[in-house]
């Protein structure tokens, strides 16, 4: 079995999470405070990930789709995880739709976006042929270089004194805006969605450190992206922030700095696209393990090319036009599938492994006796 670093597995998490987020904003119906709920979803991330934790430490060496079957067994449990390899095949295919989305909008306006869909697809495929681990170390160096391009432009944002941190005020103006922004969307993504992680947990190397792993990972992504939504709202304003599509990219094609440096469209579509990368192949690998679990294969390989052409048709065809996508991905999505999948299901399945467990020791304590 491949193993993963504990930087590798970090790196992973991290970019996972700021993912397609830095592309569309994020809580932009709270405006202003949009930055609070990126803080209080990064709270509300931490619990689900102890709750994630939970239940692997309860089933130490399982992936996801092994525990729902030692939970609900063979039949209701392979369902149940056959949902999940749907969902995580379904929200690739959302994340590869919104890079595509972004690439023809601002780079490639003339390029059909079916071939840069395809061509982010086969990167994933062949990521993911080479395995987990070359993943893993390639994760570890594009964090570096991530959060270089992510200084690079805080600092070209900031410099160009563009930002008045005046419209970040008044704090918490609207509450029933912030509570209808975390609710439920702010928070099942993107800290719900490391459940998909679950799938792997078993590959890190360091099961001792796991724990920690994932709560670093968690308040380093809810930093990232709290100090870009206060940057956009300040940059941009609260009223504009909350009615634009791409914010971030709205933002850096405003930046001029000594009429030498002009716009950074290509320097953030370059670091959302190795976000994308990574959110996709986490996605995919994750459900080519659960189905190779699901189906007893010897190799999650076997499904890689049917699973690489599902997400493109699915990205191709979900929907007709961008704003139907965003309407669906911010509305619908979060009630149907996450909220289900991500919170309930997992509570439930926390609670009958307890249940369990306890009746376990129970009767060995009363057989000892």
């Amino acid at each position: 079995m491949e193993k993963l670093g504990s930087i590798q597995f970090v790196a992973l998490l991290i970019l996972f999470q700021v993912g397609s987020y830095v592309i569309f904003g994020f809580a932009s119906s709270a405006k202003q405070d949009a930055w609070l709920v990126a803080l209080l979803s990064m709270v509300s991330g931490l619990f689900l990930t102890l709750i994630y934790y939970a239940i692997y430490a309860l089933y130490p060496g399982l992936n996801y789709v092994e525990i729902l079957r030692r939970t609900f067994g063979s039949g209701l449990g392979g369902l149940l995880g056959a949902c999940y390899l749907i969902a995580f095949t379904y929200v690739a295919g959302r994340v590869l739709r919104d890079f595509g989305e972004l690439v023809t909008t601002f780079i490639l306006p003339r390029t059909p976006i079916l071939v840069v869909l395809f061509c982010l697809v086969f990167v994933c495929y062949y990521g993911l042929n080479a395995g987990i681990e070359v993943v893993g170390r390639v994760a570890e160096f594009m964090l570096f270089l991530f959060l270089f391009f992510l200084l690079t432009q805080t600092i070209f944002l900031t410099g160009s004194g563009l930002a008045n941190f005046e419209f970040l005020l008044p704090i918490a103006h609207d509450k029933k805006a912030i509570v209808q922004s975390l609710i439920p969307l702010g928070i099942t993504v993107p800290f719900g969605e490391t459940i998909a992680f679950l799938m792997f947990y078993n590959q890190v190397r360091r099961q001792d450190m796991v724990k920690f792993l994932l709560m670093f990972s968690v308040v380093g992504a809810g930093l990232v992206l709290m100090s870009l939504n206060l940057l956009a709202v300040a940059i941009l304003g609260p009223e504009l922030y909350a009615r634009n599509i791409y914010p971030m990219i709205t933002a850096v094609q405003q930046v001029s700095v000594a009429d030498f440096v002009e716009s950074l469209d290509a320097l953030i579509v370059i670091y959302i696209g190795i976000a994308a990368f990574f959110k996709i192949t986490v996605f995919m690998y994750s459900a080519a393990v659960g189905a190779s679990s699901l189906f007893r294969l010897q190799e999650y390989r076997t499904v890689l090319i049917p699973l690489s052409v599902a997400v493109l048709l699915l990205s191709t065809f979900m929907s007709k036009s961008l704003p139907e996508h965003v309407f669906i991905g911010l509305n619908w999505v979060p009630w149907v599938l996450w909220v289900p999948l991500f919170i309930i299901l997992p509570i439930l399945v926390l609670g009958i492994g307890m249940f369990r467990t306890r009746g376990e020791r129970g009767h060995v304590e009363a057989k000892n006796r």
